[in-house]
C-alpha cells in the first residue's frame, strides 16, 4: 500500500524503514519541525509489518499509557512513550485489519506540552489527510 499525507510546509520529510515490496519505496517516514519541536510519523506498508523504527527503548523510555479498543476486523491500540529524562514524549495510533492484513501506525513526539499545543492542530490534519493507495 501506498500513502499521501500532508505535511506543514516548513517539516522535512525523513525517510525510515525501506519497503519490503517497493525496492525504491518506504515503509515509514519521519517528519520534523523546523524547530525540532515536533516530528511527525507514519507507518503504512503494503502488508502488515512491524515499524521497528518507533519501538520501545527501556533503557531510555518507558511505556506510560496504553488503550485498545476491537473495532469490527480492526484493531485500534493508542499508546505514549516517555523518556525516562523527561526530555519527550512520544504518541501514536496503531490501526491493524485482521481481514486485509494491513497495518498504520500515525505518532507524533514532542519536546514538551507547549510544542505539542503549538503543532496539535497541524498534527491532526496530518492525521485526517492519510490517504492509502492499493496496488
Amino acid at each position: 500500500m501506498e500513502c499521501a499525507v500532508w505535511i506543514p510546509d516548513d517539516f522535512q520529510a525523513v525517510p525510515s524503514l525501506r519497503s519490503a515490496t517497493d525496492r525504491d519505496g518506504v515503509e515509514s517516514a519521519f517528519f520534523r519541525s523546523a524547530d525540532h519541536q515536533v516530528e511527525f510519523y507514519v507507518f503504512s506498508p503494503q502488508w502488515d509489518g512491524e515499524p521497528t523504527d518507533i519501538v520501545l527503548d527501556p533503557a531510555r523510555e518507558r511505556l506510560s499509557a496504553s488503550e485498545t479498543k476491537a473495532l469490527a476486523d480492526t484493531t485500534v491500540t493508542w499508546y505514549t512513550i516517555d523518556a525516562l529524562d523527561g526530555s519527550y514524549s512520544r504518541s501514536y495510533q496503531d490501526r491493524r485489519s485482521a481481514l486485509a492484513r494491513t497495518r498504520t501506525v500515525l505518532g507524533v513526539k514532542y519536546m514538551s506540552k507547549a510544542a505539542y499545543a503549538r503543532y496539535k492542530d497541524a498534527y491532526l490534519r496530518f492525521k485526517r489527510s492519510l490517504r492509502q493507495f492499493t496496488d
